[in-house]
């Protein structure tokens, strides 16, 4: 069978969805050498993604989310003669000839429209317009949907209610192994090494909209206004610095405590297993997640973790760790106060956490999407070489 796999976004720098194609066809890599893998992937990325002999890779320069990817690169598919197609995103081309998959990691745009925001009008509306089309018009489109929790299927059940529920898999996210808990004095040695303060609690993650950022730095200030003895205890913000970074620079210059807070900027793996192992506690107050892998990441560091109840975070999370409403910013003082006081609380959500972790698996993952490919390719029924008219 013959596999092609969109996987643009991955790049040399494993974030977002790269991660996710990073971990998952590296554990695909191991357990399948005998189906044909076509990888089409960006030419941001250096060197070979997997280097296997059943592995090849094509170049494709247009960006993942474009009007290239919907008029031509269908064209290039076609001239593989794929059996399956599986786009790692929710962007797929007009016309197909194969059947295909489509991973939607979350409905973002068009759920939460603020999504947006910090960009000019004019491109904040056609952006907007053109996800409003492509989402649905890929869900439809697809034979199977991918999909990381059921938050996010029945999100999708909701944009795009004619889809049967039976086309829609969860398959959870892994963990990399080299998430782990160090002893203290490997904690305290890096610690030294990144000039990293003693005591600190971390996020890390972009600084959209959805991830509450303007909340949690709020928080933040308001738990130190109510407790004097945690001073020096600062909050690190670590990932890239994207367009709607000054905006929470310039809501954090207003805070009484604003001072604290250290922007790390993008955090490769290496920095990573330093930031979590080392922080009193992960907080992520999201509004809306598809996943929320750093939640597992933490987790797997054996870092407490406060985090939101909203949408799929209380399905990776589960009773490892404080949950509160989104919304609830004097709650998330008062969980980092408890978290800050009392060692024991600590320990203990760092015990639940690594333990949480240990039932996420890539290779669990990978076998589960091996198992998606071999359903559609083992059908008997050709698909039409166009599904779905582009006014669908």
């Amino acid at each position: 069978m013959k596999i092609g796999i969109d996987v643009r976004f991955l790049t040399d720098e494993y974030i977002g969805i790269g991660r996710y194609s990073h971990s998952l066809l590296k554990e695909i890599a191991r357990l399948d050498g005998e189906n044909e893998y076509i990888l089409y992937r960006s030419p941001e990325y250096t060197g070979r993604i997997i280097d296997q002999g059943n592995f090849r890779e094509v170049v494709v320069r247009s960006a993942p989310i474009s009007a290239g990817t919907l008029f031509t690169l269908g064209r290039a598919l076609k001239a593989e003669n794929l059996d399956v197609f599986h786009s790692h995103f929710y962007i797929t081309p007009l016309l197909k000839s194969y059947r295909q998959v489509v991973t939607v990691h979350d409905i973002t745009p068009l759920l939460f429209p603020r999504y947006y925001s910090g960009r000019p009008l004019i491109l904040e509306k056609m952006a907007l317009g053109f996800h409003k089309f492509s989402i649905p018009y890929a869900i439809r489109q697809s034979d199977k949907i991918i999909t990381p929790s059921e938050s996010t299927k029945e999100s999708i059940l909701k944009v795009v209610p004619d889809k049967p529920g039976e086309s829609i898999d969860v398959i959870n996210y892994g963990i990399e192994p080299h998430f782990r808990r160090p002893d203290a004095a490997e904690i305290a040695r890096a610690k030294k090494t990144h000039g990293l303060p003693d005591r600190y609690f971390i996020y890390v993650g972009n600084t959209k909209p959805h991830k509450n950022l303007i909340g949690l730095t709020t928080a933040f200030s308001k738990f130190l206004e109510s407790s004097p003895r945690c001073h020096d205890i600062r909050l690190v913000i670590a990932g890239q610095q994207d367009r709607f970074f000054p905006l929470l620079k310039e809501h954090v210059s207003s805070l009484k405590h604003g001072d604290k807070v250290i922007y790390w900027g993008y955090a490769s793996d290496k920095d990573l297993l330093v930031l979590y192992p080392g922080a009193l506690a992960f907080v992520f107050p999201g509004f809306l997640e598809g996943f929320g892998l750093p939640v597992l990441e933490a987790m797997a560091c054996g870092t407490p973790v406060i985090t939101s109840t909203a949408s799929s975070i209380p399905e990776v999370a589960g009773d490892a760790g404080i949950l509160l409403d989104p919304n609830d910013m004097g709650g998330y003082a008062e969980a980092m106060k408890h978290i800050a006081d009392d060692s024991e609380l600590r320990e203990d959500l760092a015990a639940r956490g690594i333990s949480r972790a240990r039932e996420f698996s890539w290779r669990k993952a990978a076998r589960e999407t091996i198992a998606v490919y071999e359903e559609l390719g083992s059908s008997n029924t050709q698909p039409p070489s166009n599904t779905h008219s582009p006014s669908a």
